[in-house]
């Protein structure tokens, strides 16, 4: 059972057919929303942290260039790849590299390098879920005590309902 591999060319870039991800994927999201926000931050701050050194060093390929490109201009030259580059001022943030970026991103959560944060996640979501059963335990009691259940249609009448059952049991409603 050999997957032969294809390539991909869309609007982020090239992908490699072999990757995982291409294997993988059958219609459904296979990375975790909070995994995907997590990564494209991280790549985000690293675009714009190291956007003032990509600048520096097109405008010093740029200049490198410059003969070239005047040649090029004037027709005595053919068409070079290498200025194809050149004349690509970079962007802070670069759509093309996105492809690559989850597809290094999927590698890396097969790995499991990204354990701590799907970890934290299930512990806060834990936290959070555990307060709400708490809770709704003791929602259901209260109203089970009030016998109110079906005959509560407002919020009023639960609020009234709730003062006549504290005054039977003898404690103030704040």
């Amino acid at each position: 059972d050999h997957v032969s591999p294809v390539r991909a060319t869309g609007m982020y870039g090239v992908v490699d057919g072999g990757r995982a991800f291409v294997r993988d994927f059958h219609g459904l999201e296979l990375l975790p929303n909070f995994l995907r926000v997590h990564v494209v931050r991280q790549h985000v701050v690293e675009m714009i942290r190291g956007f003032r050194e990509r600048e520096r060093r097109w405008k010093q390929m740029r200049a490198s260039m410059q003969v070239d490109d005047e040649i090029e201009q004037m027709g005595l030259g053919w068409r070079s790849s290498d200025l194809d580059v050149v004349r690509a001022r970079p962007r802070p943030i670069e759509l093309n590299r996105l492809g690559a970026l989850y597809a290094d991103a999927y590698d890396a959560y097969l790995r499991g390098d990204f354990k701590c944060i799907v970890h934290r996640r299930r512990r806060l979501l834990g936290k959070a879920w555990r307060c709400w059963w708490r809770l709704s335990q003791h929602l259901k009691e209260e109203m089970d005590a009030l016998g109110v259940l079906g005959k509560v249609k407002t919020v009023d009448e639960l609020g009234a309902a709730a003062a006549v059952h504290s005054a039977q049991r003898g404690t103030t409603s704040r």
